[in-house]
């Protein structure tokens, strides 16, 4: 006859037996992790560890440990779709893709147009969802997504590359002409005495009038020799930048490859000086700082 007292004893240890038996084979079993790329391709691992700019890792392809630079990871998932590692690259390129709209295609080559886009980062099933212009939302999974193409306002990028690009090439132009005719100008003065920087201020001065145009108001009462060159270097340098990103498809920002052995057709990595820096100085601190 089963007492309460026999019936509570069955359910303990039924339940003490189920979690020995799923702990079991929870150990037994191998948590994948897939590292992506900036260039698409991907491997299926064991990791290991993270470091301040490497990532430790055994290869399920080769049963090989290897090491890899983080400056050639894209981000890191596993088994149960969760993201642990995301690149610096990454975060900037979905940052820019929140600027405006376009359409995002799926793995299933699902094609979804949005008015506007947000990505929810969060480590567990990260999502994506897109709004359209009636205002209504379509919720993807972030992993799902093989691609997102921005529209053509993206363009206003390439205007800003070709003006700053070009006013840099003439801005350092003028500082070497500058350097220039101040050293022909001082050769016999000290380098610090108020006669040199007098007449650096004088060359200074000149080429700079070069580059501006007749301004009455501000006694400008001649256009610069080299005002009618920088109108017309900074159109072209305008439009090259705008041919450039749009032959080399700089819209499209590719996020998660359909096939291992199919390559994003240009790589994702994401040239930033700060970032170097940022991965430099880690780089250092990492050495410096012992461990602990």
């Amino acid at each position: 006859m089963n007492t309460p007292s026999t019936l509570l004893l069955k359910t303990i240890y039924g339940n003490l037996s189920f979690l020995l038996i799923f702990t079991f084979n929870l150990a037994q079993a191998d948590v994948s992790h897939v590292i992506i790329f900036k260039d698409g391709s991907t491997k299926v691992t064991l990791i290991d560890s993270i470091s301040a700019d490497s990532i430790h890792y055994k290869d399920y392809d080769t049963n090989t440990f290897h090491r890899v630079s983080l400056n050639k990871v894209y981000f890191v998932y596993n088994d149960f779709q969760r993201i642990f590692y995301t690149s610096p690259s990454l975060h900037r390129r979905l940052t820019e893709l929140e600027e405006r709209g376009g359409y995002l295609v799926t793995h299933e080559e699902d094609t979804l147009h949005y008015h506007r886009i947000r990505f929810d980062r969060q480590m567990i099933r990260p999502m994506t969802y897109l709004y359209t212009k009636t205002d209504s939302l379509i919720p993807v999974e972030f992993l799902n997504v093989h691609f997102v193409r921005s529209d053509l306002s993206v363009m206003e990028k390439s205007v800003r590359k070709g003006f700053y690009s070009s006013l840099a090439l003439f801005v350092s132009a003028s500082f070497l002409e500058i350097i220039s005719g101040w050293n022909a100008k001082t050769k016999n003065d000290p380098i610090f005495s108020m006669n040199s920087l007098l007449k650096f201020a004088a060359v200074a001065k000149d080429e700079t009038l070069d580059l501006m145009p007749k301004i009455t108001p501000f006694s400008i009462k001649k256009t610069g020799t080299q005002y009618s060159t920088m109108n017309l270097v900074v159109p072209i340098s305008t439009m090259g930048w705008m041919v450039y990103d749009l032959y080399y498809d700089r819209r499209t920002h590719y996020i998660v490859p359909t096939d291992r052995m199919i390559q994003f057709p240009r790589s994702m990595g994401h040239l930033s000086l700060k970032i170097k820096i940022i991965n430099q100085f880690n780089r250092i601190k990492s050495f410096i700082t012992p461990n602990r």
